[in-house]
């Protein structure tokens, strides 16, 4: 939450876009990790 009001104050430019890229593969990452997450309580709790 934070760091969407803090991307906002700054100025476009390279370091925007580079947060951007940045931001992008952090909500890849937090998808594949909720994927691996959620399929290993499916497996427990159906095991």
């Amino acid at each position: 939450m934070l760091r969407v009001t803090h991307d906002q104050s700054l100025p476009s430019g390279r370091h925007s876009r580079r947060t951007a890229i940045w931001r992008q593969a952090d909500s890849e990452f937090h998808l594949k990790f909720f994927n691996l997450l959620g399929q290993s309580i499916t497996r427990i709790t159906f095991a």
